[in-house]
């Protein structure tokens, strides 16, 4: 897995174009280490909303200690996406999963940005 390549397109002129970053941080270590990188990149030019959602988590104190390594690392986390066997089967279908856990806790992270950013919430 190449875990580096969040942060690839700082230096390329992407992030001229763009005033908000959303860092996807999983469970292993790694994951939080490439994040508090994707986070001093964006924060170094400037890029203000900077938030990290946890993804794939499988179990609430996993999630609880993610969230504590975050925090100490100055990342905000706008929410939690627990590993959900559906997402993969809809996948392995070729079918969008349109209800389970992570599709609700998709549509709640969706909506804590758009509040955080100021915006009205997408219907």
């Amino acid at each position: 897995m190449d875990m580096e390549a969040g942060v690839e397109h700082f230096g390329r002129g992407v992030e001229t174009s763009i005033d908000s970053v959303l860092i996807v941080v999983e469970p292993p270590l790694e994951s939080v280490n490439v994040g508090q990188k994707i986070h001093e990149l964006a924060s170094g030019i400037g890029i203000k909303d900077i938030w990290a959602v946890l993804n794939k988590v499988p179990t609430r104190e996993i999630a609880a200690r993610m969230e504590m390594e975050l925090q100490e690392r100055h990342i905000e986390v706008v929410g939690c996406i627990y590993f959900d066997a559906d997402i993969f089967t809809s996948s392995m279908e070729g079918r969008i999963p349109v209800d389970g856990i992570a599709v609700r806790e998709a549509k709640e992270v969706i909506d804590n940005i758009f509040s955080r950013a100021g915006m009205p919430t997408p219907g």
